[in-house]
């Protein structure tokens, strides 16, 4: 199998497409008991800690000017939402399209409930630049715990007195409330999560804490879905346990030659990959379905509807993403080829 670890933070890839597949699995069920809720409610949290991961990575590399960067790191999201808004909005007007409902619900996030995320996500990444700067003002463990205890207060007073839109869980309050303290967490965990990866007596260590973690958490009653959206500072420990875990699991079997392994790594990583995509797609397949429910007179058990509308909320948006990829690739691809034979021909 080839290195996942290559090109790509092959682990943040992991990470994020099993928080995915948590994701969705959450909203799958919501028909159903819901015997697994409380168990997965460390997803949410756990995309924005990995979007302050990566928006470290890259601000430590960038040498564009603070709006380019902004603006470079917005206009993909941005895109992708108006978009599938705009599906949505389709599918819920009967097929129809309102301008005027359209623009509305892509200024209010409303369309679908889990655009929350976006509401808040992306003002995370307008003001990333900025917090990464005051973070890494002083290579100082003292000054970044002092920075974090500071932006943990914001947060509090945020969720507290800056409700800004009528949204679920973060995406009512300014910079989503405590997911700015976790966003935050994600960029001064950037390096240290690095150079735990480089040293397998290291990786070993962090599986080991991370799993003490979790069992702690557990045995004190942390994992409660009432303090998940936005979390409280038990989730975000919570969160942290299985982050420690999933990170420390990927390194520890990332290069075995096991045939199932390698595939449930780059399968995982592959949703990761799309994640977005999955992400603003996989409640509209879920509309869909319920709709329809033309497999419900096949499916008896509740468990056997939560496989497979899991399966197809995740594997409809996924296809849709790779067909997606590998169209952009070919006609990039062509419009190079393009250009490289009009160059020879004008040299000729």
């Amino acid at each position: 199998m080839k290195d996942l670890g290559d090109n790509r933070q092959g682990w943040i890839d992991f990470c994020r497409g099993f928080a995915m597949i948590a994701v969705v699995i959450d909203h799958t069920q919501m028909l159903y008991p819901k015997f697994v809720a409380p168990y997965i409610i460390f997803a949410v949290p756990m995309f924005v800690f990995l979007g302050g991961i990566t928006s470290s990575i890259s601000l430590e590399k960038t040498t564009s000017p603070h709006l380019k960067y902004i603006w470079k790191r917005l206009k993909p999201i941005l895109l992708s939402y108006a978009i599938a808004t705009a599906a949505y909005r389709i599918f819920t007007d009967g097929w129809a399209f309102s301008a005027s409902n359209y623009l509305w619900s892509l200024l209010l996030f409303n369309v679908t409930s889990p655009f929350y995320f976006l509401a808040f996500y992306l003002q995370l990444i307008a003001v990333s630049r900025t917090l990464y700067w005051y973070l890494n003002r002083y290579d100082s463990i003292a000054y970044k715990l002092a920075c974090l205890a500071i932006l943990y207060l914001l947060s509090s007073f945020l969720m507290n007195h800056a409700r800004i839109l009528n949204l679920h869980g973060g995406g009512a309050f300014l910079l989503g409330g405590s997911y700015l303290f976790v966003f935050a967490l994600g960029m001064v965990c950037s390096k240290p999560i690095t150079e735990i990866a480089s040293n397998p007596k290291m990786v070993l260590s962090l599986f080991a804490f991370s799993l003490f973690m979790l069992i702690t958490s557990n045995q004190f009653g942390w994992i409660d879905i009432k303090i998940s959206n936005p979390p409280l500072l038990k989730a975000i420990l919570y969160m942290l346990s299985m982050a420690g875990l999933i990170i420390s699991s990927f390194h520890l079997v990332k290069s075995s030659r096991n045939f199932m392994v390698s595939g449930g790594l780059l399968c995982i990583s592959t949703i990761g990959k799309h994640s977005l995509y999955i992400y603003l797609y996989h409640f509209l397949v879920l509309l869909i379905i319920c709709n329809t429910q033309l497999y419900y007179y096949a499916l008896t058990y509740d468990l056997e509807k939560l496989i497979v509308q899991t399966s197809l909320c995740i594997g409809i948006p996924l296809c849709m993403a790779l067909t997606h990829q590998a169209v952009s690739r070919r006609l990039k691809t062509g419009r190079v080829s393009y250009k490289i034979d009009g160059a020879l021909r004008v040299r000729q």
